[in-house]
């Protein structure tokens, strides 16, 4: 690709050397993005029964210190009859997440109470886990289960979040779209 600036026989018609920088900023900022600071697959160093992490620890997810590979992959169904949507819900999977990942977040200025629900948490392969942090610290573990999975956390008063950890993870997990509106995400 050859980008040429030609100077305009307009009056006026100089390119701005402002905007000669902000397209090298935005040029930069776009090749490091695709470049990512995505890490490389990490392998399932414990088989295939075990779904604990063996590499990620507990510092990796509450500190988001080591990116993310392949991390989420999301798609939404809704049912409609006529012009009336029915529900809607949010699918979010992955066949190969290595990594630390934040799927939602929220920060509470007041006492709040916070709902999180899952329709169903799936690990069809490698290492995963599913977290809630609330002011850098993991009060809980969503377990995988293919019945819904419903959390209410009482009186919060700061920073929560849902975070993902994986290794080579084959994973899939659905929530109302509704529900996952609620919070902030990436």
């Amino acid at each position: 690709m050859k980008i040429t600036f030609e100077k305009s026989d307009k009056k006026g018609g100089k390119v701005s050397p402002l905007l000669l920088i902000a397209v090298a900023v935005f040029l930069g900022i776009f090749i490091f993005w695709m470049m990512g600071s995505d890490i490389e697959p990490i392998a399932d160093t414990n088989g295939p029964e075990d779904t604990s992490l063996v590499t990620i620890t507990d510092d990796n997810i509450l500190n988001l210190d080591m990116g993310a590979h392949m991390p989420i992959g999301k798609s939404s169904s809704k049912l409609e009859i006529g012009n009336i949507s029915i529900g809607s819900d949010i699918e979010f999977s992955s066949d190969n997440f290595s990594g630390v990942y934040e799927v939602m977040y929220n920060n509470f200025f007041l006492d709040s109470d916070v709902y999180i629900r899952l329709n169903y948490l799936k690990v069809n392969g490698g290492n995963f886990r599913m977290v809630v942090v609330y002011n850098d610290e993991i009060i809980h573990e969503i377990e995988p289960s293919e019945e819904p999975i419903e959390l209410l956390l009482e009186d919060l008063n700061g920073t929560v979040s849902v975070r993902i950890a994986g290794e080579s993870a084959d994973y899939e997990f659905a929530m109302f779209a509704h529900d996952y509106e609620l919070f902030a995400h990436p």
